[in-house]
Parts: C-alpha cells; sequence; structure tokens
C-alpha cells in the first residue's frame, strides 16, 4: 500500500542524508531544488546503497549546476528499499529541497 509522502530538507555544503534507508521504497514524482538567492551553486544529489558517505559505484550519483537559476524541477526519482537519498551542495547559501512521492 502506497503512503503519500513530503520531503523538505536543506542542502548545504555538508553531505547529509535527505531520506534514511528504510524497509521500503521511496518514489517522487518531482523533487523541486530552490535556489532563492539565485547564487552560483552546483549541487549533488545520490542515491547511495547504505554506505555513509556517496562514492563511486553508488546506485546513482547527479550532478547539477544551478547558477543562474530559481530552481530546478527533477522528475521520476527512485530510491530503492535499502538505500538513502544524499545530498550536498557547493554554494555560499543553502538550497532547499522538495519533493512529493509516495512510501512502498
Amino acid at each position: 500500500m502506497s503512503t503519500p509522502f513530503l520531503l523538505r530538507k536543506a542542502l548545504t555544503d555538508t553531505e547529509s542524508p535527505l531520506l534514511i534507508a528504510s524497509g521500503g521504497s521511496y518514489y517522487f514524482k518531482s523533487i523541486t531544488v530552490s535556489n532563492s538567492l539565485n547564487s552560483t551553486a552546483h549541487f549533488y544529489l545520490a542515491v547511495t546503497a547504505g554506505r555513509a558517505f556517496a562514492e563511486i559505484g553508488d546506485f546513482i550519483v547527479y550532478r547539477y549546476d544551478i547558477t543562474g537559476y530559481n530552481f530546478l524541477t527533477l522528475n521520476d526519482i527512485l530510491v530503492p528499499d535499502g538505500h538513502e537519498l544524499r545530498g550536498w551542495a557547493v554554494t555560499s547559501g543553502v538550497l532547499s529541497v522538495v519533493g512529493s512521492g509516495v512510501f512502498e
């Protein structure tokens, strides 16, 4: 049975879990990253296999440059059972992450 899930977190210059590994999968129809200060920034999102830090060989690692944009929307993000969604940003400010999805 699917349960609606709302993700709201901040991306800073320190890698941190946005979702911890759990007994189910998360599917996000969309995740929006906001750059409200319109600062120079790029950020990383990683779906990791339960390691403390994202590494080469992890399931998926995304790098996005959001410089000059107020927001960026990513579609169809799956975080499988036993995996974490981790993120960090290279910016002078803080980016916010909002996602609407389901937990199964």
